[in-house]
């Protein structure tokens, strides 16, 4: 008898337990961090570095979950639109309080369509076109009224300024592009950009590697001093083939046969076997999005000053050898830079 009232008081005891347990799980606030791109790419685990710092650090509980689209790996326009649609169920599913949406892919794949329109708040991080572009701002020049977000601006002065003090004159630029929403975004900042007194005198925007190596091939013959190796990770191998390119074997050809000193606008350049880069910080824009989140969910004081933001960090990427072979004397104010952020290679 008391033995069956005892089983019983501890099934009751441990369906309670499970029945609070589930509660909490359910109460607490969703925080969803949305990657255009594959968990592998350098730049993604930088942002979700400065993301964790974060939201690791706080001591209030949350629900976090990561998706990644994996765009770049995508072979056509047919996959990018599954995997999109796959990125809208889980988001259906998980119905954040908070969408963190990285990158433009993500935006124009997944994101644009949940602002305005329900409870889940977005903050769009490293984009770089205009947030009009994907709906997030209305015509009144005001922010969608779930929406904020921080802009990828592309440390072009910092990398002209780079370019004076290795140089000391006028420079010839060349600027090599992928087709592709991110590639799109990143050209559009160099050419409005004021490079006086150098000046770009070629400019390429392709979708396949045999057009690359044509392009370097030509800028051969152009004297001259820099190529700007905007995105490339996706490049396909032909333009009938929709497989791509492995991210290394572009960097490491374009090393190999360009005359002009290549220059990354990413850490990924350098990851993948490159010699320089300047770029955007993916942590502190990590950083800037975790914050926003938790203010939105009230765990965080709000910053005062506008929703939408630009970045203004960057970090230098060093691959010494691989710079030197290109016989240039770079100023140890960089090298030390690259050091101290553990983005240095001998």
């Amino acid at each position: 008898m008391k033995t069956g009232i005892i089983a019983t008081l501890i099934s009751v005891f441990l369906l309670l337990a499970f029945a609070l347990l589930s509660l909490f799980h359910e109460t607490k606030p969703r925080i969803l961090i949305l990657h255009s791109f594959s968990r592998e790419d350098s730049s993604v685990m930088n942002m979700d570095q400065g993301i964790r710092k974060v939201l690791l650090n706080n001591r209030q509980p949350l629900s976090l979950r990561w998706h990644y689209l994996a765009i770049d790996s995508q072979p056509d326009e047919s996959h990018r639109r599954e995997v999109a649609e796959q990125g809208k169920r889980v988001i259906d599913q998980c119905d954040p309080d908070v969408l963190i949406a990285v990158d433009d892919e993500a935006q124009e794949y997944v994101a644009r369509y949940y602002a305005g329109h329900t409870h889940t708040k977005i903050f769009f991080a490293a984009i770089d076109h205009d947030p009009k572009s994907y709906g997030y701002i209305r015509k009144d020049n005001t922010p969608v009224k779930n929406v904020a977000g921080v802009m990828e601006t592309l440390p072009l002065a910092p990398m002209r300024d780079a370019l004076t003090a290795m140089y000391h004159r006028p420079l010839r630029l060349g600027v090599l592009s992928m087709a592709g929403v991110t590639g799109q975004g990143e050209l559009q900042q160099v050419q409005h950009f004021n490079w006086a007194p150098d000046q770009i005198v070629s400019q390429v925007y392709a979708e396949d590697f045999p057009s690359w190596q044509a392009a370097i091939q030509q800028m051969n013959t152009q004297q001259l001093d820099v190529i700007l190796v905007l995105d490339y990770s996706g490049l396909r191998v032909s333009h009938f083939s929709t497989a791509s390119v492995p991210d290394q074997e572009i960097v490491h050809w374009i090393e190999q046969h360009s005359t002009a000193l290549p220059i990354g606008i990413s850490t990924d350049y350098v990851h993948d076997g490159g010699s320089f880069s300047i770029s955007p910080s993916a942590e502190e824009m990590g950083e800037t999005a975790a914050h926003q989140a938790l203010a939105w969910l009230n765990i965080e004081p709000p910053k005062s000053g506008s929703p939408i933001s630009h970045s203004d960090r960057y970090r230098i990427a060093l691959r010494d050898k691989a710079f030197r072979a290109h016989h240039i004397t770079l100023p140890d104010i960089y090298v030390a830079n690259a050091q101290l952020d553990q983005l240095y290679w001998p």
